[in-house]
């Protein structure tokens, strides 16, 4: 057994490092850095102009907040880690309008084939769990929590609703009722 390893190849089991070995297999395949690798293949093709990487991020003239509520109830800021280790799990930023863009990129054709499309929101586990995606009975979803903040992002399989939520509360645990009811209302007859 190789350390690092908790489950050989093939059996699902979500680690932030195998987005980090994926990044590194991009860079080393491309022949570029990670960063300017998804610049010109990602951002630029969908038309994201308010997305980056930490490094980036950590120099904005007017970074985002993010905090935590703690067992008082109060809001902290917790300590946002040197997101440069997430390197391809968690060190980019981008806007809600971005976000959708990038979305959309996916569904119309622009960043990826229409196999390659099945292949990713295809569940390859009990877990319902796509390449980056869930696959849930009516919607594809992601999520991600860092120190401060927290992301809901689906779309229904039509691809005619999306629902994008950012959040500068890391523990806010009502964003999954709010995304929830938001496709309800946007389900509801006319």
């Amino acid at each position: 057994e190789y350390r690092g390893i908790k489950r050989q190849p093939g059996v699902w089991d979500y680690r932030d490092s195998n987005y980090s070995v994926l990044a590194y297999i991009v860079s080393q395949v491309s022949g570029e850095s990670y960063e300017q690798y998804i610049k010109e293949h990602v951002f630029k093709p969908a038309g994201m102009k308010h997305a980056g990487f930490y490094k980036t991020f950590a120099k904005a003239k007017y970074p985002a907040v993010g905090y935590k509520v703690d067992e008082s109830g109060s809001l902290v800021t917790p300590h946002l880690l040197d997101l440069s280790q997430l390197y391809g799990a968690g060190d980019m930023y981008m806007s809600a309008e971005d976000l959708y863009k990038f979305d959309k990129a996916i569904v119309n054709g622009t960043l990826l084939s229409k196999e390659s499309f099945t292949k990713m929101f295809t569940a390859g586990s009990s877990a319902a769990y796509g390449m980056g995606f869930y696959i849930d009975p009516g919607s594809y979803s992601n999520h991600g929590v860092m120190p401060g903040y927290n992301i809901l992002n689906s779309f229904s399989h039509s691809a005619s609703k999306y629902v994008i939520l950012l959040s500068n509360i890391q523990n806010n645990a009502k964003l999954g009722q709010v995304n929830n009811r938001i496709y309800q209302l946007l389900n509801q007859p006319d």
